[in-house]
């Protein structure tokens, strides 16, 4: 029977803790304190790992604490880098739980350990402790939507953590700055060769060209994507929906979402890409089951309801149409696709 690597790897990290705790019953604070913090930050740092991947908050909470009992024992004008790096875990178990349960008040606790951990860490002198902080206090700006603050220390973080950069451009992204993130994406792909991160990467890089009106990159970005995976549904959609959007290799599209749809059922982006390309085929009548399924799985997306209204009115069904268009402008966005939809409402008959 085959056992699970995350399965394989709680186990590792149970035994760690128990180890942690037995030789805690070893080392008596009295006797040897700095032995005795130590363990404390190591078992802390198993508490936190085993939290992270059994999702068991308790675990979580309890390496916090932990690593408060090491910092308690820990001089700071002597041990300034140990408390420096404690700063960071306890940074990190902060925000581990407020992934868990959202709270804005850990958030703020996880950037006050942050820039108590980046006073003790100097650039030059331990400069991979440094970027650990910077990245974490970068996640935790991008959680308080902080985009460009966030990307800027990310990229600090980039230096020595390869993996920020993908996360710097995520929040470029977020910050609506599309040239950095398309930057940043690249950089983390010339650094990086692991196919699953280089996908996700491809694919994160072809959304950014795409949402900057630049198909034709975003069409090799999710060629190359379908080079590591050929069966991923996201691939396989992006791709069809780039062509689509190009309104080239209609057929080759449709094939793809095809696809896509059948590997991903309840994904309601992914069935509306295949309803509108069976729609642009002019196949309204097959096209609509996909465009009213999509519609139920993510309610009130304006693309979505504008490609389902499209197909009612193409179909004769003209008040079904009406009603889905004025769906689509009840979250009062204004934008070029509402004003194209304000033009569709006013030439139904």
């Amino acid at each position: 029977q085959k056992i699970s690597q995350r399965t394989l790897d709680m186990k590792g990290v149970e035994e760690a803790v128990a180890a942690y705790r037995a030789a805690l019953e070893e080392f008596e604070r009295d006797r040897v304190p700095l032995y005795w913090a130590k363990t404390q930050m190591n078992l802390g740092n198993a508490l936190l790992q085993l939290g992270q991947l059994s999702r068991a908050t308790e675990s979580i909470e309890e390496a916090n604490i932990r690593y408060r009992a090491a910092l308690d024992e820990f001089n700071l004008d002597r041990e300034t880098l140990v408390c420096a790096k404690t700063h960071t875990y306890i940074g990190n178990a902060l925000f581990a739980l407020a992934t868990e349960k959202p709270d804005l008040s850990l958030l703020n606790e996880a950037m006050l350990a942050y820039q108590l951990a980046l006073r003790g860490h100097n650039r030059d002198r331990d400069p991979f402790l440094w970027a650990n902080a910077t990245f974490g206090m970068a996640r935790v700006l991008a959680e308080l939507e902080q985009h460009e603050s966030a990307a800027h220390r990310f990229v600090e973080a980039g230096t020595h953590i390869p993996v920020a950069f993908a996360y710097a451009a995520k929040s470029y992204v977020e910050a609506k700055n599309l040239s950095l993130a398309i930057e940043n994406y690249t950089a983390a792909l010339e650094i990086d060769e692991k196919p699953e991160f280089r996908l996700m990467l491809l694919l994160g890089r072809g959304v950014a060209h795409q949402h900057n009106g630049s198909w034709s990159k975003a069409e090799a970005d999710y060629r190359s994507a379908r080079l590591i995976d050929s069966v991923d549904p996201s691939v396989l959609n992006n791709l069809g929906y780039a062509l689509l959007s190009q309104n080239k290799d209609i057929e080759e599209a449709t094939e793809l979402l095809q696809k896509a749809a059948e590997l991903a059922p309840e994904n309601g982006e992914i069935l509306d890409s295949y309803g509108w390309a069976l729609f642009l085929t002019g196949d309204s009548a097959s096209a609509l089951p996909y465009l009213v399924k999509a519609a139920e799985l993510v309610p009130n997306h304006p693309e979505i309801l504008d490609h389902l209204a499209q197909a009612y009115a193409d179909l004769g069904q003209m008040q079904r149409a009406r009603e889905t268009w004025k769906r689509a402008l009840s979250n009062g966005v204004e934008n070029e696709l509402s004003g194209i939809i304000r033009k569709r409402l006013e030439a139904l008959p």
